[in-house]
Formats: C-alpha cells, sequence, structure tokens
C-alpha cells in the first residue's frame, strides 16, 4: 500500500501570507516529494492560515494537529503514512506538555511527523533514542520565542497607546486611506467617505464593491464585499486608533458611523444584493406577496409579471396578469413621495438625531464598561470598581434622561422642494441608489390578477378618501384599424361619488424617467390631471 505525505501548512498572520509564508511551505513539500517518490501526496488538506501556534484562545487558537489526529480515529490515516511541517514551529509553540498532548497521539498511531527544514523524522520508535531530548528543546525553543515575541509587542502597543493618548504620532499598519505617517490619501478617502453614504441609502455591499471596482482607482480594483462590511466598522473613518480618540484625520462624521453601526446590526439577517434595474424589488405580486420581475423586449424593460408564477405557473401562484412597465412608472411618479421623504430623512439627519445618535452610542459603551465592572465587582469588593461603577451608572442615567429629552421635541425638517430636487438627481446620475433608498423605507407598489394596484403609499389623498379610490390596470387600447397599440388603460374609480377616470399612459418603450416635470407628479388620484405628467400621460377623460 503506498504511503501518503500529508501537508500542514501554518502561518499566524495576513501580512505572513503577504511575505509568501504559504507559498514557500508548499514549495517545500514539494521539493521533499521529489526526494521521496515512496510516498504519494494525500488529498487531505490540513491547513491553519491566520491561526497562531502560540495562542489559547478559541479564535486564534491553530486547530490542524487535532484534526489530524481525529482524521488518524476516521481510518484516512493510517500506520506508515507521514505528516509533513515545514519547521516544528508550524507544528505548535504550546508549552511542553499541550504540545506533547498534541502530537503523542500522531506519533502513538505509527504516523511520522517530518520536519522539513531539517529533514529528521519523528516517530515513535525514535522518541526511544535522541529524537526524544531533541524535541523537547525544539518545543521549549518555540514557545520560548513566541512567548518573548508575544510580550515584546504588547510592550510597543503599550508605548504607542501611550503616545496616541499623549497626542503624539503613532506608528502602525494604517487602511488605506491614510498614509504611513497617519496622512489623508486624497484620492482614497472620498471614496472611503462615500460607501458611507451609499449603505446609509440602502444599497448593498456587494453593489458598493463593484461601483469602488469601476473606479479607475488601482488599490480599489480588488475590493469586495466583506472589504466594505470591514471598513463600515473600522473607526479609524472617525480618527480613532483602538479605543482612543483624535489620533488620526476623521474622513467621516462620528454620527453617521454611529448610524452605519446600528444599521449593520438591523441588516445584519438580511442579504440583498441593489438590482440592476431601478423598479425592481419596489413591484409585489398581491396574491403571494413575492417580487414580480421585469420582461424584456428587444432588450427594453415592457411588463412586470409574477416571478412565482413566471417560474411554476399555477402552481407558484395564479396571478397571470402583466403590468405595462410604463404603468408602473406613472404610478410610481404619482405614489413615491411619502417613501422619498422617509427615505431621504434617514441620510439627511437633523441636529436633533445627529445628538441623539452619538448620545445613544455613548449609553451603549458606558452599559459595556459596567457590564465588564460588575463581574470585577462579582470576584470581590474593591472599592475602587464600586466607585468608578456608581459614577458610570449616574452618567449613563443622565444621558438616557438627555436622550429622552430630545426623543419628545424631535421634528423633521426636510422639505418637499429638497425632496423633489434629490430624487431628480438620483434619477439621472443614480438610480439604483434611489432603488435602495426606497426599498429600505418599506415603499412598493403590489398588482392582483385582476389588475387591481394598491401602494405603501397614499400620496396626498387621506387615507379615509382613498379607501373609496380603485386603481385598476385595464388593458390596451388598440388603434383604429389596426393591431398598435394606442395606450395602456389605468381606470381610477371614485366609489364615493360614483365617478371614474381613464388615464391614458404612453405604449412607448423606453421612456426616460429624468426628463419627466416633476413638479407634476404628486397630482391626487380623485381629481382628473389637467396636462400631461411628462411625456408618459397622454390623456385623461373621465367615464360617464
Amino acid at each position: 500500500m503506498t504511503k501518503q505525505a500529508i501537508p500542514y501548512i501554518r502561518y499566524s498572520s495576513y501580512r505572513q501570507h503577504l511575505s509568501e509564508s504559504y507559498e514557500r511551505q508548499k514549495e517545500a513539500v514539494q521539493r521533499w516529494l521529489a526526494n521521496h517518490p515512496e510516498y504519494t501526496l494525500s488529498s487531505l488538506v490540513f491547513e491553519d492560515l491566520g491561526k497562531s501556534g502560540f495562542s489559547t484562545k478559541a479564535s486564534k487558537k491553530a486547530s490542524g494537529m487535532v484534526k489530524i489526529t481525529e482524521a488518524i480515529n476516521a481510518g484516512l490515516i493510517q500506520a506508515g503514512d507521514a505528516v509533513l511541517v515545514e519547521a516544528f514551529d508550524r507544528a505548535t509553540r504550546q508549552q511542553a506538555l499541550d504540545a506533547l498532548e498534541l502530537i503523542t497521539p500522531i506519533l502513538r498511531a505509527g504516523v511520522s511527523i517530518i520536519t522539513l527544514d531539517d529533514g529528521i523524522e519523528y516517530t515513535r520508535e525514535s522518541l526511544n533514542g535522541s529524537h526524544a531530548y531533541l524535541l523537547v528543546a525544539k518545543i521549549q525553543q518555540a514557545h520560548n520565542y513566541s512567548k518573548i515575541l508575544s510580550e515584546r509587542i504588547k510592550s510597543t502597543y503599550k508605548t504607542r497607546k501611550q503616545n496616541a493618548e499623549q497626542g503624539k504620532a503613532v506608528k502602525r499598519h494604517t487602511p488605506m486611506w491614510l498614509n504611513v505617517d497617519g496622512s489623508i490619501r486624497p484620492a482614497i478617502a472620498p471614496r472611503i467617505a462615500d460607501i458611507f453614504d451609499l449603505y446609509i441609502a440602502g444599497v448593498g455591499k456587494h453593489s458598493i464593491a463593484a461601483k469602488l471596482r469601476l473606479s479607475g482607482i488601482k488599490e480599489l480594483s480588488t475590493c469586495s464585499a466583506p472589504t466594505i462590511d470591514g471598513w463600515l466598522r473600522n473607526k479609524t473613518v472617525i480618527g480613532y486608533w483602538g479605543d482612543i480618540p483624535n489620533v488620526y484625520p476623521a474622513i467621516v462624521e462620528p454620527e453617521k458611523f454611529y448610524l452605519v453601526q446600528k444599521l449593520l446590526k438591523e441588516r445584519a439577517t438580511i442579504r440583498k444584493r441593489t438590482p440592476k434595474n431601478f423598479l425592481v424589488g419596489l413591484v409585489r405580486c398581491a396574491e403571494c406577496n413575492g417580487i414580480m420581475i421585469i420582461h424584456n423586449v428587444k432588450s427594453k424593460p415592457n411588463a412586470f409579471r409574477c416571478m412565482n408564477h413566471h417560474k411554476f405557473k399555477d402552481a407558484g401562484c395564479s396571478n397571470n396578469k402583466s403590468i405595462p412597465y410604463n404603468v408602473i412608472q406613472y404610478l410610481y411618479l404619482r405614489t413615491a413621495w411619502y417613501g422619498l421623504e422617509r427615505a431621504l430623512q434617514k441620510q439627511t439627519l437633523t441636529n436633533a438625531e445627529k445628538q441623539k445618535i452619538l448620545i445613544q452610542q455613548e449609553i451603549d459603551t458606558i452599559s459595556q464598561n459596567i457590564t465588564k465592572l460588575v463581574a470585577l465587582v462579582l470576584n470581590g469588593d474593591i472599592p475602587e470598581i464600586s466607585q468608578k461603577l456608581s459614577e458610570l451608572n449616574q452618567k449613563r442615567t443622565e444621558l438616557q434622561a438627555e436622550l429622552d429629552s430630545i426623543e419628545a421635541g424631535a421634528v423633521t425638517d426636510t422639505q418637499r422642494q429638497a425632496v423633489i430636487l434629490e430624487e431628480k438627481r438620483l434619477i439621472s446620475s443614480d438610480p439604483l441608489v434611489l432603488n435602495a433608498m426606497l426599498r429600505d423605507a418599506g415603499y412598493w407598489i403590489a398588482a392582483d390578477k385582476e389588475g387591481n394596484m394598491s401602494f405603501s403609499e397614499l400620496g396626498d389623498v387621506p387615507e379615509d378618501k382613498a379607501k373609496q379610490i380603485i386603481t385598476r390596470y385595464a388593458g390596451v387600447q388598440r388603434k383604429e384599424k389596426s393591431n398598435q397599440t394606442e395606450y395602456y388603460k389605468l381606470i381610477s374609480t371614485h366609489t364615493g361619488v360614483g365617478r371614474s377616470w381613464i388615464y391614458k399612459i404612453n405604449p412607448t418603450p423606453g421612456l426616460d424617467l429624468s426628463t419627466f416635470p416633476l413638479e407634476q407628479m404628486n397630482q391626487t388620484f380623485d381629481k382628473p390631471i389637467q396636462g400631461r405628467l411628462g411625456n408618459i400621460l397622454i390623456g385623461v377623460d373621465e367615464i360617464n
């Protein structure tokens, strides 16, 4: 039976990855195999990338040797096979007893451990001789090296922390938007600041990353959703180094940063990507509450239809009604006002809202510190800790009272004109951001199988009056002596007064929303619109 060679590769940090530690260890394995044809490379993979051979913390601790033992117990690795490591300190840097507990089950099973830096093969039999002393010496050497290194790092960190607290320059690995001296990189910092606005607007991390990759900046050409997530959580953007403020120049307002932290928690269980079309995700099926997808004709959006019916026919949903794309665009213009207002309020914070966010963040930080101090008090009544706990409780009470006062008097100062201008700008320059904002604000349009339309927003129609208005897509009107579509029919009926109007929607595909005169977009449903709503509404007639 051919003997297996099982590589084990480990490095502790991302910097070692950048220094090609991984490739170096793989190449060492290949060189050894070339000189030992009696072994074949195993298909089993044991790697601890970014894991410590010294740490005992579960999140940082390397577990490869434990997994190798589990593979031996499962019969995947057998006596005569060999585990290959670049050097013994790759296998473990634990204290002697802990290190021996890791490797003893492997050697006892008849599996050897070969260190490639010196070519020594450790086996169950060889430990009866001089290898036992050599192994213990290597274990002690590896552990002592890591211990000294750890102490040096802690000492260096302590010195750097003291310098930072005193306002002195701190040498550290800086994020992408800062130079090594801590100054801002003007080509990159504004782009990083922009991702906070995009995320607040509701744009997904994948879409933000795609947008940055197209920026033309080399450093941003490979960023991904996890990269965006890391930047959104990095307090360096507001000038922090660890928990020390004002170490670096801030590129984002503190209240905006803390608002994003709140949104990250709220959206933690929601996985969504920003769609390519402006209206995707805003239109629902009223029968199954699923989304309605766009059917394209000649690469232009033509109609919305229920996705579940499209995929599974009546087994998925009974709604086989198609609603023309232009009809949905028109209804959007008529109903989106309050959704837009709510969405923009999330981005345009009032002074009171900014203050609330900062106070809430301070309350949360104090609460975390109180929890830590309570744990210390439970282990012994230390007067200094009890005093500090009392001070923090008092401070938290004062902050909560201030927060309650602000909430009682908070007002919304967003003006209709500002909302309309911002919407027009987004329709022209970044419709996907507008889509994300509206979805995040809970805006929607729904259609049932009879063509009846419903909306999350009432527009300018009072709620009691809105209940008396029925809006229904009633199909197409053909031209005389022709099969061509003259217009789409949208019928609005006011049941309270027994009057109905037919709105004639332009059927021309590819109409440009950004050219519409938005000052006409908020007419109410209970009276006919005089004139045109851009070029999308070509006529209104009352039905007798």
